[in-house]
C-alpha cells in the first residue's frame, strides 16, 4: 500500500540510491485478490485498494523528499464493465465491484483461471 511504499522510501530507496520505484495503477478498480484486478479499473477515481488520494499524495511527496521519484503504470482508455453496485449507486460509489467470471472479466482471463483452477 501506499503508506508501506512512503516507508520503502525513506528507509531503504533513498538511502540506497535508488532513483524510481513503479506503483500499479492507481485508480478505482474491481475488488479481487489476483493482482490484474488494479488492471480492471472501473472509475478514474484515485482509490484502490493500495490506498486512498490523501495517501497517494502523501507517498508521492515524501518519496520525493528521499530523492525517490514515483512511476505509475497506467491504463488509459479501458474500464472494466461496471458491476450492479456502480450502477445503482453512480458517481458515489467507491471501490464497489467484487468477484471475477464473465461479469468482471474478458473472457480470455476467465478462461484462463479455470485452467488454472484445475
Amino acid at each position: 500500500n501506499y503508506n508501506d511504499i512512503a516507508r520503502e522510501c525513506e528507509e531503504y530507496l533513498g538511502p540506497n540510491g535508488i532513483d524510481a520505484v513503479q506503483v500499479a495503477p492507481v485508480t478505482e478498480h474491481m475488488i479481487n485478490s489476483t493482482w490484474f484486478a488494479k488492471y480492471q479499473p472501473v472509475s478514474f477515481k484515485l482509490s484502490s485498494r493500495s490506498g486512498t488520494a490523501e495517501e497517494f499524495k502523501c507517498m508521492v511527496a515524501t518519496c520525493r523528499a528521499a530523492g525517490v521519484e514515483v512511476l505509475v503504470d497506467v491504463v488509459l482508455n479501458h474500464l472494466a464493465r461496471p458491476c450492479d453496485a456502480v450502477r445503482h449507486v453512480g458517481a458515489d460509489a467507491v471501490t464497489p465491484c467484487y468477484g471475477e467470471g464473465p461479469r468482471g472479466l474478458p473472457p480470455s482471463f476467465e478462461r484462463q483461471a479455470r485452467q488454472l483452477r484445475r
